[in-house]
C-alpha cells in the first residue's frame, strides 16, 4: 500500500531575479534581498528534493534527503544571522531567521513526532487521522511564520522602493504543485483507508468466528462504503485527472458488493456448518444398530444441504479474494502513477 507523502512548506521563495532599481540606495536594497534570496533558493531546491524522494524513491534516501534540507537550513540561518541590519532595520533579517528557525525545528523535532505515528497509523483510523493531523499543524505553523515573513517583505520593498514582479519561479511553481498534489491525495487516501480498516475488523471476526462482531463489521463497512462513495462523487479532479478517485470509488464498490451479496453467505455457513458439526458428532456417537430411519434421513439431508451451502461458501470467498485484489492492485498502481505524474522530479 502505497504510503501518504510528507510534504512541509518551506514558505516563501525571496525573489530573485529582474528588478527596476532607482538609484544606489534601491540598488543596495535590491543586494541585501538577493543574498537573502540565495539562501532560499538552496533550500527550495533540497526541499522539492526531498519531496521527490519521497514519491520517487526509497524511504532510506527520502531520510537522507531530509537530512540534507536540515543542513541546508542550518547554514542559511547561520549565513543570515551574521548579516548586518540593514540601514539599521534588522526586521528583515530577523523574520527570516525566526522562520529558519521554526522550519528547522518543525521537520527535526515535529517531524520525528510524525514518524512515530507513522508507525502505528495503520493500526485504527483515528490514529490514522491523527497522523494526518499532525501533519496539518506541523505545515500550518510553517505556514503561519512564512505570511508573517511576507509581510515583513513586503514592508521592507515598500520602505526602500523595490518593484518586484509577482511572476513566481519555475522552482516555486513546482513545489506549490507537490503541496496540490499531496491536499488532493490526503483527502481520497483517507476515505479509502477508512473502508479497507473496517474490512480489516470484519475479516478479524470472522476469522475468530464471532458472527456478532462480523455482523456489526459488515454492517459498518457497508456504511462506511456508501459514505466515501458520496464523498468522492463531490471530489474535484486534480488537473482533470481522477484517476485515484476512480480506482478509491472500485474499491469501496467492492467493499460495498462485498457486504451486501458475499459477508452474509459467509455468515450464514460459518453458522450453520457449527450446527452441523455439532449435529453430525452426536450422530456419529451414536451406535448405527440404534439409529433410527428417520434420524438417517435427517442427517443425509443435513450432509446435502451443507454441501450445496460449502459450495456457495467457497464460490463467495474466491469472489472476494480475486476481486480485493484487483481492485487493491489497480489502487496501488493508480496511487504510484499519480504520484510520479505530478510531484516533480528533482534530483
Amino acid at each position: 500500500m502505497k504510503k501518504a507523502i510528507s510534504l512541509l512548506p518551506v514558505g516563501i521563495l525571496i525573489f530573485f531575479g529582474a528588478i527596476n532599481t532607482n538609484g544606489q540606495s534601491t540598488q543596495d536594497a535590491y543586494t541585501y534581498l538577493g543574498t537573502i534570496g540565495k539562501e532560499y533558493l538552496s533550500i527550495s531546491e533540497n526541499y522539492l528534493k526531498y519531496v521527490s524522494s519521497i514519491a520517487h524513491n526509497s524511504a532510506r534516501k527520502a531520510e537522507k534527503r531530509r537530512t540534507d534540507l536540515l543542513q541546508t537550513i542550518a547554514k542559511s540561518k547561520s549565513k543570515i544571522a551574521g548579516m548586518p541590519c540593514y540601514n539599521n532595520d534588522c526586521a528583515l533579517r530577523d523574520s527570516v531567521i525566526s522562520f529558519l528557525t521554526l522550519n528547522y525545528y518543525v521537520l527535526n523535532n515535529d517531524y520525528q513526532k510524525i514518524v512515530n505515528l507513522e508507525e502505528i497509523a495503520e493500526q485504527s483510523y483515528d490514529l490514522m487521522e491523527a497522523y494526518w493531523l499532525a501533519k496539518e499543524l506541523a505545515e500550518k505553523k510553517v505556514e503561519e511564520a512564512s505570511s508573517r515573513m511576507d509581510i515583513v517583505q513586503n514592508e521592507f520593498e515598500t520602505k526602500n522602493n523595490l518593484e518586484i514582479p509577482e511572476d513566481k519561479s519555475q522552482l516555486s511553481k513546482k513545489i506549490e504543485q507537490a503541496n496540490q498534489v499531496n491536499s488532493h491525495y490526503r483527502q481520497v487516501y483517507l476515505i479509502f483507508f477508512k473502508s479497507q480498516k473496517q474490512e480489516a475488523y470484519l475479516l478479524e471476526a470472522l476469522e475468530r468466528k464471532d458472527l456478532s462482531s462480523a455482523e456489526q463489521n459488515k454492517n459498518a463497512l457497508q456504511q462506511t462504503s456508501i459514505e466515501g462513495i458520496a464523498v468522492l462523487d463531490t471530489l474535484k479532479a486534480f488537473r482533470n485527472d481522477k484517476s485515484i478517485v476512480i480506482a478509491c470509488r472500485r474499491m469501496l464498490e467492492f467493499y460495498k458488493t462485498e457486504t451486501e451479496l458475499k459477508i452474509p453467505v459467509i455468515i450464514d455457513y460459518t453458522m450453520k456448518s457449527e450446527n452441523f458439526n455439532k449435529m453430525r458428532e452426536s450422530f456419529e456417537a451414536k451406535d448405527p444398530m440404534t439409529r433410527t430411519q428417520a434420524e438417517v434421513d435427517k442427517y443425509n439431508k443435513a450432509v446435502s444441504e451443507i454441501n450445496t451451502l460449502t459450495r456457495t461458501y467457497t464460490s463467495a470467498v474466491n469472489y472476494i479474494n480475486q476481486n480485493r485484489y484487483t481492485c487493491m492492485n489497480g489502487w496501488n498502481t493508480q496511487v504510484g502513477n499519480y504520484l510520479k505524474r505530478y510531484v516533480p522530479k528533482f534530483d
